[in-house]
Formats: structure tokens, C-alpha cells, sequence
């Protein structure tokens, strides 16, 4: 077993389900970054899990120090060559029906056994007598990730390594502890380099290597080596991740550099190997702009970054699947909506938690919280209080709500974690109104509880709900609305009465505020709307939310459906 190493040579092979050309993609915000149709781990590996919102480590002030608190960044990759071989850790991709070859390894007993599938022409990094040696092979089909260090090509196309390591990019399996990979800290190597690709996508959505001269005798998570002789507490351990501060300004920096130093303030950088301070890892691109890269990036100090506690994201010391920290939580469904008292409320309450990149978190604890006393309701088991698990989208829902016998509006709140601002739901118990619904007002304040307003109709209305117009009662056939009215729940029919094709329907809602950018009626997914003309809104005048299966028919507006 090697207790040293100042610079790795590898070789990474990918396995990889489809092949699109070998650029690193990036998904939605839920998901990982996806290589060729593969993650590159799972969305909630601790590589892919932002850091911002985590606590500084005690002895950060120690840690820079020892690294170099004026020594500026440094890209150890770029465009071009230096001494005649790319700058950077090259990467190519191979089919799936690739020969494996045969791989020895000097560290055999801590490396996975071959054959790898490395073609005979994969490029090498460095200088082939004193560089790295490291080779990035992606190959299609299985999604596993190949890694060897001080790699050199036989004349019979097997190769010899200094080490190897195979992970499967789907899984959130960590090494032994105790091994090295062909990384010092035993860690994969290719998920934490730059990549021009990402830069140029606008995002890098994952955490990022570098290298330092002083590491101690130790590792932490999701590290599982160390490569020193040295116990001075003063030096960071290998795995230790570090964060550009959140306070650095950014906003004279070019593009391609504000992509960089954001992603390091979001998911940081991990102390992988032994090299020099500050010297970042990333692949050769010909689109790299080395002097922009250099100039701008050693404005950088390391004054400006700081150590990171990421102790609490650790579920299992043997995975790398990372607790999400919940940053945000808002309302799903459920709000606003009223039920007559003593009635359950015609939709649960869901509520989504996200973390600070905007990804839905699961297994989240959410309690919703009603009023104890006064006008209010109960969740199932007539109680006050339920506590819920987010699902794999995010979101908690909670049992059926129930009105007491109170009338009037209150609010629900959701709470989960640290997070301090909880969300809220506005739910009214109204007083009992005779079915079908027939409006009669031609006046409403989007709010209103009294029998006869439009509001009323929306809010107490559920499945198999009709609601129609009494324009005699009216007094006209247009009804003048001067605040939000709540939306046109799924079941529900609101039926103007009766639409000539060429002059429109002769029944109008008009909105008559210009505050906000509210909606004029707000269409659900299974909802009926017919034979009305909407207008003066400030908002889109019809708004349709979730798909398109509302049925709407001789429906006129003055601005179109959004």
C-alpha cells in the first residue's frame, strides 16, 4: 500500500448506457449530471449536493493558512498544449462492444481487477516520462465509471497501472475504507473536473477537485484514503471540501469564469490529492481561454474560500448518498379553498421542499400546523398537528382536512427542518349555501363568503359542482370583480348561460383592480368553463394550470390563454 502520492497518472473508463457524442450534459435541477445518457451519481451523492447553506468548519482559518491565504486559484487545464501533451485529464469514449484488455497493478491489493476496457489509442495525460498519465475512457452499456493510476500501454495493448478502481456511476457505493482509488483521497476522479461543456451550459451542478501540497495523515468523508506522513492538525485531511465565500463578488468576472467561481460557492471542492496549493482539475478543451482561465482565476485567493463542516449530510459512512438540507418549502395544492363547516375540505394540502439549488428533497419531515382554537380544522384523527415524509418528488401531502363548526378564514402552516419561514395555506369554513349554486350578486371581491357571490360558488364548490347565473337577479349580465377569485377546482362547471358564435357570450366577469398580476379565472385540471367572456384582469384573463384536459367552450377573453 502506498502511503504517498504527489501525482497521480490515471486512466478512467466510463461505462455508459447510450453514447451522444461524449459531452457531459447537464438535467433539470432534480436530477444529476448525466454523461452520454448516464448519471454521474446519483442526484443525492454528496457530489451532486449544494454546500452553501452548510457551516463553516472550526479550524478553517487554520486550514487556508497552511494552503496559502494571498496564493490566487490556478487551472490545471485548458486549451492547447504544454510541453507537447494536453492541458488537463482527457477523456474519449468507446463502443459498447470495446475489447477489455488485461490491467496489472503495483497496488494490487487495493485495486479492482481487470481486464478494463481501455482502448489501445486512449490519450494519456502528461508527459509519458513525468506526468500524471492520466487516460479517461467512456464506454456505452453498464454506466460504471474506470479508473487507474500511472497508467502505461504494453506492446500487446494491456496496460500496467500503478492502481485501479471501478465505480458504478449509479450507485452511491464508496470505496473500502482504508483503499486508495487512483485518486490519493480514494475518491472517483472524473466527477470533479471542469468540463467546457458544463461551463458553456451556463451551470456546473456538482462539486469539483483540487489538489494541495500539505495534507494530514487522515480522511473524512466521503474520502477513503489518505496520502501523508504528517499529523499537524493545521493541514486539511483528505475529502476536506472547501467553498468559495458566499460574499465574494463576482460580478466583474467573464462569463465562463462566473460559471466556475458560482458553482464553487454552491457545491464547493474537494482536497483530492497531494500537488500544488490551489491548482483546480479539469479536462483539455480547444475552447478554453487559458489566459482569460489564468488571469481572472488567480485574482481568486484562497483568503476567499472557507472550510466546510459537511458531517451532517452523512447518512452511512460506506455511501456517499448525501441528506439533502432543505432550504425552501411552498404550497403544492391546497390553497386557497374553503369548505362549508364541519365538512372536509375538497383537497389535501401538499406542500414541496426543495434544497437550495431549487432540487425536490425526499424523506423531508413537514409538519402542517392549523389553528388550535377558534375558527379552524382538524387532520385525520380529529388532531391539530400532522407530521409527513416528502416523497422521491419532494412533496408532502397530509391527511383529509375537516372544518369545525366555526366559520371564517384562518391559516394552515407547513414547516420542515431549518427553514424558517414556513409556508402557508388560506382555508375558509363557510356557512352552509343551498346546491346548485346560482349566483346572484353582480358584485364580488374575489373573497367574499356570502351565498350568492361567485366566490363563494368557487370556493365551496367540488366534484360534480354546477354553477350558474342568475342575471335577472343580477340585474344584468355582468358581474364586477375587484379582487383574485379562487380557482375553478377539477369536477366543477361554471356555465355562463348561453354564447352566440358571433357576438361571444352574453354573460361577462370583469375585473376591476390593476394591483399584482392576478389571474381572471383559474382553470384546474378537470374543470369545466363555458358560454363566459373574461376581461379587465391584470393578469392573463383565462389561465389554465396543469395540462390542458379542462374543457372550455365559447370562451371569451381578452387576452389569450397562457
Amino acid at each position: 500500500m502506498r502511503s504517498w502520492k504527489i501525482g497521480l497518472a490515471l486512466v478512467v473508463v466510463v461505462a455508459l448506457a447510450v453514447v451522444a457524442g461524449g459531452h457531459l450534459l447537464q438535467t433539470s435541477v432534480a436530477s444529476s449530471p448525466v454523461i452520454s445518457g448516464c448519471p454521474v451519481f446519483p442526484a443525492n451523492n454528496v457530489w451532486n449536493t449544494p454546500i452553501s447553506n452548510l457551516p463553516v468548519d472550526p479550524n478553517s482559518a487554520n486550514f487556508i493558512a497552511s494552503i496559502g491565504a494571498s496564493t490566487g486559484l490556478h487551472p490545471d487545464f485548458g486549451s492547447g498544449t504544454w510541453d507537447n501533451f494536453p492541458i488537463g485529464i482527457p477523456y474519449t469514449t468507446v463502443p459498447s462492444n470495446q475489447t477489455k484488455v488485461p490491467v496489472t497493478f503495483d497496488y494490487n491489493d487495493e485495486s479492482d481487477p481487470g481486464p478494463y476496457p481501455i482502448p489501445p489509442n486512449a490519450p494519456v495525460e502528461g508527459n509519458p516520462a513525468s506526468g500524471d498519465r492520466h487516460v479517461l475512457v467512456i464506454q456505452q452499456g453498464t454506466c460504471k465509471l474506470y479508473e487507474t493510476w500511472a497508467s502505461q500501454k504494453n506492446s500487446d495493448n494491456s496496460w500496467t497501472a500503478g492502481s485501479g478502481a471501478i465505480f458504478d456511476l449509479t450507485s452511491n457505493a464508496l470505496r473500502p475504507a482504508g483503499w486508495t482509488s487512483a485518486d490519493a483521497a480514494g475518491l472517483p476522479i472524473f466527477p470533479g473536473l471542469f468540463r467546457y461543456d458544463e461551463v458553456a451550459s451556463g451551470s456546473i451542478n456538482h462539486a469539483l477537485r483540487f489538489t494541495i501540497d500539505n495534507t494530514r495523515d487522515s480522511y473524512i468523508w466521503p474520502a477513503r484514503h489518505q496520502a501523508s506522513n504528517s499529523s499537524n492538525q493545521n493541514y486539511p485531511p483528505m475529502g476536506q471540501r472547501f467553498r468559495l465565500k458566499a460574499n465574494f463578488d463576482i460580478s466583474g468576472y467573464p462569463a465562463d469564469v462566473k460559471v466556475i467561481l458560482t458553482a464553487l460557492k454552491t457545491y464547493g471542492m474537494f482536497v483530492a490529492d497531494n500537488g500544488s496549493n490551489w491548482y483546480l482539475s479539469g479536462a483539455p478543451d480547444p475552447r478554453w481561454d487559458n489566459d482569460e482561465l489564468v488571469t481572472w482565476l488567480s485574482k481568486v485567493k484562497g483568503s476567499n474560500f472557507e472550510a466546510v463542516d459537511e458531517s451532517s449530510l452523512m447518512i452511512d459512512p460506506n455511501s456517499a448518498q448525501a441528506k439533502g438540507l432543505a432550504a425552501a418549502i411552498a404550497p403544492v395544492s391546497g390553497t386557497p379553498q374553503g369548505a362549508v363547516a364541519s365538512a372536509a375540505f375538497p383537497n389535501r394540502l401538499q406542500a414541496l421542499v426543495t434544497d437550495i439549488a431549487g432540487r425536490p428533497l425526499s424523506d423531508q419531515q413537514v409538519t402542517f400546523q392549523a389553528p388550535t382554537t377558534g375558527t379552524t380544522g382538524a387532520f385525520a384523527g380529529n388532531v391539530s398537528s400532522y407530521v409527513t415524509q416528502t416523497n422521491a418528488s419532494g412533496i408532502a401531502t397530509s391527511t383529509a382536512f375537516t372544518a369545525n363548526g366555526l366559520t371564517g378564514s384562518y391559516i394552515v402552516t407547513a414547516t420542515v427542518g431549518d427553514v424558517t419561514t414556513p409556508t402557508t395555506f388560506q382555508l375558509k369554513n363557510l356557512a352552509g349555501c343551498a346546491q346548485p349554486f346560482v349566483v346572484t350578486l353582480s358584485s364580488d371581491d374575489g373573497g367574499s363568503t356570502v351565498c350568492g357571490s361567485l366566490s363563494r360558488a368557487l370556493l365551496q364548490g367540488t366534484t360534480s359542482t354546477q354553477i350558474s347565473f342568475d342575471t335577472t337577479s343580477m340585474g344584468g349580465t355582468e358581474l364586477v370583480v375587484s379582487g383574485a377569485l379562487p380557482p375553478v377546482q377539477a369536477g366543477v362547471t361554471l356555465d355562463g348561460g348561453s354564447c352566440d358564435l358571433l357576438t361571444g357570450p352574453s354573460l361577462s366577469i370583469r375585473g376591476n383592480f390593476s394591483s399584482g398580476s392576478s389571474p381572471g379565472l383559474v382553470v384546474m385540471l378537470g374543470a369545466t368553463v363555458k358560454n363566459i367572456r373574461v376581461s379587465g384582469f391584470p393578469g392573463p384573463q383565462i389561465q389554465a394550470r396543469a395540462g390542458g384536459n379542462s374543457f372550455k367552450k365559447c370562451v371569451w377573453a381578452a387576452k389569450s390563454f397562457p
